[in-house]
């Protein structure tokens, strides 16, 4: 009983790890991709498999975002901090 909240952390943080090897633009890109294959499927009247592919974006879009706000990227963080460091000193001059 007690070795499945163990287990389930275990779960979370490899689900985490995984999610920090992909950048964010995978899931933007998917989201895209997803709706180009959604609009080529209606195209060719695959309607059903159209809609269904097409509700694939707000899913990624949800991943992409869910990521954001758990881990926001360090790397982001440091540019736009680099960024603002730059702008105060021309500010200053």
């Amino acid at each position: 009983m007690f070795g499945r909240g163990k287990e389930k952390q275990q779960q979370t943080t490899s689900m985490m790890a995984t999610m920090e090897e992909l950048p964010v633009r995978f899931y933007w890109t998917a989201a895209i991709v997803s709706l180009l294959i959604s609009a080529i499927l209606f195209l060719f009247g695959k309607r059903t498999a159209a809609i269904f592919v097409g509700q694939w974006p707000p899913t990624f879009i949800l991943l992409s975002l869910f990521y954001r706000l758990l881990r926001p990227s360090e790397e982001d963080t440091a540019q736009q901090t680099e960024r603002a460091r730059k702008r105060a000193r021309a500010a200053m001059r």
